[in-house]
């Protein structure tokens, strides 16, 4: 089983933020108050709406009790064999949902836009085998940001985050990725999805409102 939903972020107004806090759980109350800024508040909130609505359509009480942390801070459902993972970046929150460990990357595909910015980068993430398919892909800044949201998702599935080096994670004979196209032609979007476990064949994604 692996389910994917995408949920539109909405800049929420001083008492909007209010109500919608009101609904999620004191940990994501939490991290919402550290964070500066209007647009990055409501898509850490939309984030945590979208998690509170994929556990309850589960019949998984959304309550501080359901949840831990694995060994690297990372965290997780108490209940067995239910695993998630959450990303947002610009216009959308994106939730996973898998009976195997999961990881989710959203990236917006203008973020990889400046050519000498994007050497460097390259330099510091990819293996020397993907560097190489790079270079022989005229240095594509889409594909680099392939690279990336593939790599992020591998990363935050087995809860390593930042501290695994890029460098050392191969995804060009990664078998379990699924990557999904998202938004128009002006404004796209990227979606990589990462399992321990093959579970293409049960994909379902869903959109919210």
């Amino acid at each position: 089983m692996l389910k994917l939903y995408i949920r539109p972020v909405c800049l929420l107004r001083p008492e909007e933020e209010v109500a919608s806090l009101s609904l999620l759980v004191e940990r994501r109350r939490e991290k919402v108050r550290t964070i500066k800024g209007k647009e990055n508040r409501s898509r850490s909130i939309a984030a945590g709406l979208l998690l509170r609505h994929m556990l309850l359509e589960e019949q998984i009480p959304y309550a501080e009790e359901s949840f831990g942390l694995e060994g690297h801070g990372k965290p997780r459902l108490k209940k067995d064999g239910v695993f998630f993972n959450l990303s947002h970046a610009g216009a959308y929150a994106v939730g996973a949902l898998s009976d195997v460990p999961v990881g989710v990357d959203v990236e917006q595909q203008n973020r990889f836009l400046q050519e000498t910015r994007n050497r460097k980068l390259a330099k510091r993430i990819l293996t020397e085998a993907e560097w190489n398919w790079w270079k022989d892909a005229g240095d594509d800044p889409q594909e680099l940001l392939r690279f990336w949201t593939r790599k992020e998702s591998y990363v935050k599935m087995t809860g390593e985050g930042m501290t695994k080096a890029f460098h050392t994670v191969d995804t060009l004979h990664g078998k379990y990725y699924k990557e999904i196209p998202l938004g128009t032609i002006k404004d796209r979007y990227l979606i990589s999805v990462c399992t321990q476990e093959d579970r293409t064949c049960d994909f379902v994604c869903k959109m919210l409102d």
